[in-house]
Formats: structure tokens, C-alpha cells, sequence
């Protein structure tokens, strides 16, 4: 097995910047991870989206492990409703699977991640909401066809 890449944080504006993304390759469970911390703007989300796409191609994957676990919002409601037009626009293919951990239950953040989801179901993407990472990471690379009607199951 070979080990995880170490995670290589992308400061936006100033070093001392509570924003903060990162995209990685695991290869042990070959996926794309992102991790997005701080308040996030809709940029950062885009140029995060764009650097994994970029990744994943250099991979050959098409499995995403997006890591909200310590997002403290930012986001847009517009901007979570355009991903999915992002995703097209970057040829990211119909087969990709996106396995987003959660931030804090209860939270505008939370709401926000399910929103997401949502959107992207709608749009035929297969995105599933977690609050645990093992689960998530199981879900994101089982061989078997997702389900669109097991959306909230892995919470």
C-alpha cells in the first residue's frame, strides 16, 4: 500500500487567512480528496472543484471524498446551485461518485451540505451526504451501482 499524500494547504489572500482548501490524491482507496476549512467563498469552491477535476483526470478516478467536517460556511446558496453546471462544464464524467462529510449536525452549514446533495441528485449526479468517514469511504468505493433512494442513509 502506498501511503497518502500529505495534505498541502492553499492559503487564499493572506498566509494567516482562516480559508483554507486543499486536493489530494489517495491512492490507497484511489480517490480525490477535499478538504475545505474556514469560511469558504464560492470561489474557493470553484477553484477547489476545477484542482480536483484537474487531479482526478491526472488519476484516472472518478471518485470524490469532499471533507466539510470543519466548514464554516460562506458559500452561497446560487453558488451550491451552479456546481453541477461547473461539473459539466469541466467534463467531469457521469460515473463520478462525491462522499461529502458533514460539518457540525444542525448547523447552516449542515443545511447547506444537504442542499447540495439535493441539487446535485437533481441533476443526476450521484453525491451523498455522511457524518462518518468510514461509511463514506465504503459508500464511494463499492463497485455495485448507487441507489438515488438511499440519499440520507449514510448520516
Amino acid at each position: 500500500r502506498q501511503a497518502c499524500l500529505p495534505l498541502l494547504w492553499v492559503f487564499e489572500g493572506r498566509e494567516d487567512s482562516p480559508v483554507r482548501w486543499t486536493v489530494t490524491h489517495n491512492p490507497e482507496y484511489d480517490i480525490v480528496v477535499c478538504t475545505y476549512a474556514g469560511r469558504v467563498t464560492d470561489d474557493n469552491f470553484r477553484k477547489g472543484t476545477i484542482r480536483a477535476r484537474q487531479l482526478a483526470k491526472t488519476n484516472n478516478t472518478t471518485l470524490f471524498h469532499i471533507d466539510d467536517s470543519k466548514w464554516e460556511g460562506g458559500v452561497s446558496t446560487l453558488g451550491l446551485f451552479d456546481l453541477p453546471a461547473l461539473f459539466e462544464e469541466l467534463g467531469f464524467e457521469g460515473r463520478s461518485k462525491g462522499a461529502l462529510i458533514l460539518p457540525s449536525a444542525g448547523t447552516k452549514e449542515a443545511e447547506d451540505a444537504r442542499f447540495f446533495e439535493t441539487v446535485c441528485l437533481n441533476h443526476d449526479w450521484r453525491v451523498k451526504v455522511f457524518t462518518d468517514r468510514q461509511k463514506a469511504i465504503h459508500w464511494l468505493t463499492a463497485r455495485a451501482p448507487s441507489n438515488k433512494s438511499d440519499a440520507h442513509e449514510g448520516s
